[in-house]
């Protein structure tokens, strides 16, 4: 018969953290399948991403939920199968390297800033791959008093891809930004 663990999780990062259960199943032929369903909390995203080592691209406070799911015949494979999926609020948040109304303006010539935002949300999909981990963000909110934003981002080696459309509250409707670079010199 199978085997069944399950604990409660409690992570903290960031200044709040993730909380939750998780449960390790074990079939008796030995495979092992992990699943976790996690409430996001208070995280500073900006500190998150610092304590990797990186140069934080956002700043604010995330809400969401995670689920997590990974499957193997051993603990190496439960970690090169790992699958997130997280719903995300941050508000307010600020975009740091991009003025994002400046750059719709100016028709791209003008994009350094900051655009700050009253809310950001969308999906975050992780996925481990064996040339590493790939990050899609989907559908993706943005609002603020002067623009309203919609798109996806995908970053993987780290490179980025994606495509945003920005109306302006002023009356600039639809206006399409791409992404591109890589996460040390991301280009819009």
């Amino acid at each position: 018969s199978d085997v069944a663990h399950a604990w409660q999780v409690q992570a903290d990062a960031g200044g709040g953290g993730w909380q939750g259960r998780a449960q390790l199943h074990q079939k008796q032929e030995g495979a092992l399948r992990l699943d976790a369903d996690l409430q996001l909390r208070d995280v500073n995203v900006a500190e998150l991403v610092a304590a990797f080592g990186r140069n934080p691209a956002l700043e604010g406070r995330a809400h969401g939920r995670t689920t997590l799911q990974a499957q193997g015949e051993s603990p190496g494979e439960l970690l090169r199968s790992l699958r997130t999926r997280t719903e995300f609020r941050v508000a307010p948040a600020t975009l740091l390297r991009f003025d994002l109304a400046r750059t719709v303006r100016t028709l791209g010539q003008e994009r350094a800033g900051r655009t700050v935002l009253d809310e950001l949300q969308g999906t975050l999909q992780t996925e481990a791959t064996g040339d590493g981990t790939r990050l899609r963000y989907r559908d993706l909110q943005a609002r603020s008093g002067v623009l309203t934003a919609q798109g996806q981002l995908q970053v993987f080696n780290r490179r980025l891809q994606g495509r945003l459309a920005i109306d302006l509250v002023d009356g600039v409707v639809g206006v399409p930004l791409q992404l591109g670079g890589s996460l040390d010199s991301p280009q819009l």
